[in-house]
């Protein structure tokens, strides 16, 4: 769902004590003999804490001095708010997981002028959905887009240069960026990747009704650089709703900071 131009938008900042978060994931059955996706943790604990009003998109970063990690998110409610559902509705497991003495929140700005340079960071999982294709069991697969490239050009008719995995993820994210005009990329770098096993529910079938926990491999990369607002409006709906795909399970929160700040 596409946010209003005018809508409030919060950035918000929960420290949480990872021994609790897996706790909270092993009741929620995420423990056992499957590997811990602290993504699809965080995911399931904003659900239990604050229900639909579950800010999103998030990342979480490594704080100092803590028994575990922050949790960054943008949403249209402010901290306030979310506490008193939280003090209202959660299970005693999960409002636990959060040290709500330290959490915070601030608003964002309601407009950023056309043309103005920020620098940016963004984790992101750069995957594209494929037609018919020998890399993929069905048309609309999830595929890593640097798998999708090589096998165009296996498939090319004549001979074309190999692609290189860094440009074809900023290539990616060129495009996500300028999607809807939001945003020019003037310059950009992968800083780390790598590929993560992530944890999602399968879609229920008829053999199996329920949606049971699997496992998949998905690309794991952080971007950064220097990009450029061109529409405000379409840059602010940008950050809200933010950037690629699993933004609900810690990929495309986009992060700001000053032009040339590294």
């Amino acid at each position: 769902m596409t946010a209003a131009p005018d809508a409030p938008l919060f950035m918000l900042h929960f420290p949480v004590d990872t021994r609790r978060l897996v706790a909270f994931a092993e009741a929620q059955g995420m423990g056992g003999t499957r590997r811990f996706d602290e993504g699809y943790a965080v995911h399931a604990l904003l659900r239990a804490l604050f229900g639909p009003s579950a800010p999103g998109p998030f990342t979480v970063r490594t704080a100092r001095d803590l028994p575990g990690p922050a949790v960054l998110a943008y949403g249209p409610e402010p901290l306030a708010g979310l506490a008193q559902t939280a003090g209202l509705t959660a299970e005693p497991l999960a409002h636990a997981v959060v040290d709500w003495a330290r959490a915070a929140d601030k608003p964002m700005p309601t407009a950023f002028p056309a043309g103005m340079h920020l620098g940016f960071e963004v984790r992101a999982c750069p995957v594209v959905r494929v037609g018919r294709s020998t890399i993929a069991k069905r048309p609309g697969a999830e595929v890593d887009a640097f798998l999708s490239a090589l096998d165009a050009c296996d498939r090319a008719a004549e001979v074309a240069e190999r692609p290189v995995r860094e440009t074809v993820y900023l290539d990616w994210l060129r495009r996500h960026l300028e999607g809807g005009g939001a945003a020019g990329l003037l310059d950009g770098r992968v800083t780390a990747r790598r590929l993560r096993t992530v944890l999602r529910k399968t879609q229920p079938t008829e053999d199996e009704p329920d949606r049971a926990p699997r496992n998949f491999a998905r690309p794991d990369v952080v971007f950064s650089g220097t990009l450029r607002v061109d529409d405000p409006t379409a840059f602010r709906q940008l950050l809200a709703r933010g950037i690629g795909r699993h933004r609900s399970f810690g990929f495309g929160m986009l992060l700001l900071r000053p032009a040339g700040s590294g």
